[in-house]
């Protein structure tokens, strides 16, 4: 299954999992402006890295959108980085929105975390991140399992931390056109990442501009650790789990999802439906990506 679209109250979602691999090059040019297109009234100008200017870069991404009436409201583009024992581990990628963050880009994560696991057989997954703002950076910190950086001075990363990071700098880091080779030091602080081989600077704020987080501790640790001018980036690496779907229960009431209360009952349906659906001898119909749309949305 590579594409799905489902609709949730008034918006629509699409789902392309590595359309690079079998979409013709006239629909990936499609969906490629269609990104474009969002990035650049979010922006005012069309970002000059990865899948913005080179189609390749699709082959190892999950895209979703999220449109109203037709028009694309906000999009994610997490990236497929390579396995640690035997795990996958995905990059938590690009994202924009016309409007900023109004609810709509937490559930984009969440449709697209969810569409991992189910692709995982709702095992853990690793996760890296890589932001200069204090507001993602705390929101991945508590979003996520065993994240590190998260604000914690004493925190210190344990081998998985430094082993995934070491991968993201081989692989999602070669898609920017930056002036200089990117180098990580032990903060996890990728130095002059946002600063382009073309003499711009990707997403130019400074400690003034650039969005805070709720909690101080998130703010003090970016602007503590970030050189602001000198285009720095932090790295953040961390688990996805099933239970982190539910572990983060406000997108319940901010995106308008379900009742908490009627989480678990959705989960136990879908599990009985599915091994209903195995005693049966069609699986893939009844633990299928379609009827795990269908629990969640369940009122």
């Amino acid at each position: 299954m590579h594409y799905v679209k489902f609709r949730f109250k008034r918006y629509t979602y699409e789902i392309f999992h590595r359309p690079g691999e079998w979409m013709t090059p006239e629909a990936l040019e499609v969906l490629q402006h269609r990104l474009i297109a969002v990035a650049e009234a979010r922006l005012g100008s069309r970002p000059n890295f990865g899948f913005f200017v080179d189609r390749q870069s699709f082959n190892n991404k999950l895209v979703t959108i999220c449109s109203l009436n037709g028009e694309d409201r906000c999009f994610n583009a997490m990236a497929y980085i390579g396995r640690y024992k035997k795990r996958p581990v995905v990059h938590l990628g690009a994202v924009y929105s016309l409007e900023g963050n109004k609810g709509e880009m937490q559930l984009l994560y969440y449709w697209s975390c969810l569409y991992v696991l189910y692709h995982a057989r709702f095992r853990r997954v690793y996760i890296t991140s890589l932001t200069h703002t204090p507001k993602i950076f705390g929101a991945v910190a508590e979003a996520y399992e065993k994240v590190f950086p998260n604000g914690d001075a004493n925190a210190r990363p344990e081998p998985f931390h430094v082993a995934i990071r070491d991968m993201l700098m081989e692989t999602y880091l070669q898609e920017f056109r930056m002036r200089v080779p990117p180098k990580v030091d032990e903060r996890f602080i990728i130095k002059g990442f946002r600063l382009m081989a073309d003499g711009t600077t990707l997403y130019p704020d400074t400690t003034e501009s650039v969005p805070k987080h709720r909690k101080p501790q998130y703010n003090r640790h970016c602007l503590d650790t970030i050189d602001y001018p000198g285009g720095d980036d932090i790295m953040q690496v961390g688990i996805l789990k099933p239970t982190t779907l539910f572990k983060n229960v406000r997108l319940f009431k901010k995106g308008g999802m379900l009742r908490l209360s009627n989480i678990a009952r959705n989960v136990v349906g879908y599990g009985r439906e599915c091994a209903g659906g195995i005693l049966k001898g069609y699986p893939q119909r009844a633990c299928g990506w379609n009827n795990i749309i269908a629990s969640f949305l369940r009122r």
